[in-house]
């Protein structure tokens, strides 16, 4: 499958300098290139089959993440395997692990039933703690908290491997009612009274990706227009948006794998994203610096830092926190399948700012895309993201 970002580009306002980790652990440990290639990422189902499939590779194996350093840290449950992970990176950090990966994905998957409970917002095999997270709503009354922490422990094959934590729901957060002159970061769209950004041109600029939840009705095609922010004049229509049918998913719940939606452009305006140019924004107040060439699809590692291009708020880095997350969308009966979970730094974000908005690293003069943002913490602080990867095998 070819990869229809090629040839795109993005302004950036600093040079990041920063490395795209492919989550292949042979590759991530190597001091080969750690930009993930297009057709294999675009292939590729989730991080967590990524990283099961390590273990196969060195026995033991039981997550990986990269520290501030930049280091990758690797947890490890079978000791011999330590020469071995020295020899591939001697910057490699090695934690003593209970839990092999494998194990704790299969433990994950068992409780993915826990999804279906009012109060869960998230389920994860944890990276950093070696652990299954199990996230609940951080808002809810002390004794709602104490008898969902009961019924957890209660589903999980193995209550030692699980670590359950509070935060806040996660939701999506599409503005209303704004309009406002070109902002040059992520483009701001219109979409029925909805102000979102536009993620990646794609094919050549003819068409653009964006969320579904920019859309009249997530999930399904309605032909949505979308208009630049500071015009009423339709610049595209909605041609794809598949519908909420992933399968295993939660009693009572519909999954996708993406919150994406797929726009042909009907008109390209001089200087518009959709031009052969492909010119993707990003500022921080007004400063810009250059363009990056949109080469690959990659996907993240929890501890990598990224950019990310808001429509109302600019462009902001970001930290990763968790990676292939199932997350139950607030307010909704939908869970969207291995999302990403990161820090935002700098003050909060405007609500719904964020809705679209692409996020990408670079690698040189290069930049890999690694997701579209589709919502968070009410408090700006978290954001979460649909992998590229997954956006693509959904919508081409």
């Amino acid at each position: 499958m070819s990869n229809p970002i090629l040839s795109s580009e993005v302004r950036l306002d600093e040079h990041q300098g920063l490395l795209v980790p492919a989550l292949a652990t042979a590759a991530l440990l190597s001091n080969s290139s750690l930009t993930a290639q297009t057709e294999n990422a675009a292939a590729t189902p989730d991080t967590d089959a990524e990283m099961v499939g390590a273990t196969q590779l060195i026995p033991g194996f039981g997550g990986m993440f990269f520290d501030r350093k930049g280091r990758p840290n690797v947890y490890l449950a079978d000791p011999t395997s330590q020469y071995r992970l020295k020899t591939m990176n001697p910057r490699v950090v090695i934690h003593p692990a209970d839990f092999d990966f494998s194990t704790l994905q299969s433990y994950r998957v068992d409780l993915r039933a826990a999804l279906s409970y009012g109060g869960v917002v998230a389920l994860d095999v944890d990276e950093r703690s070696n652990r299954v997270r199990v996230s609940i709503n951080q808002d809810l009354p002390a004794k709602e908290k104490a008898r969902l922490r009961s019924w957890i422990l209660q589903l999980s094959p193995d209550p030692e491997a699980v670590l359950i934590d509070e935060i806040a729901e996660l939701s999506r957060q599409p503005s209303a009612g704004f309009r406002m002159g070109p902002f040059p970061g992520g483009t701001a769209i219109v979409s029925g009274g909805r102000v979102c950004s536009l993620g990646f041109s794609v094919f050549g600029g003819t068409e653009f990706i964006t969320t579904s939840s920019c859309t009249d009705i997530p999930g399904g095609v309605e032909f949505t227009t979308f208009s630049e922010a500071n015009s009423a004049d339709v610049i595209g229509v909605e041609i794809g948006d598949p519908l909420y049918d992933v399968t295993p998913c939660p009693f009572g719940r519909r999954c996708r794998r993406s919150d994406s939606a797929r726009v042909r452009y009907t008109s390209l305006p001089g200087g518009f994203p959709g031009t052969a140019t492909q010119v993707l924004a990003c500022s921080s107040g007004t400063q810009f610096d250059g363009t990056l060439t949109i080469i690959s699809a990659g996907t993240a590692a929890v501890g990598q830092t990224f950019t990310m291009a808001a429509a109302l708020s600019g462009c902001r880095r970001g930290t990763v926190l968790q990676t292939c997350v199932d997350v139950n969308v607030s307010g909704a009966d939908i869970t969207l399948l291995c999302q990403t979970i990161a820090s935002t730094n700098g003050p909060p974000m405007f609500p719904g700012a964020n809705i679209g908005s692409p996020v990408y690293v670079q690698n040189g003069s290069n930049a890999t895309a690694l997701g579209l943002v589709w919502g968070g913490s009410s408090s700006g602080s978290l954001v979460v993201f649909s992998p590229i990867t997954q956006v693509l095998n959904e919508l081409f």
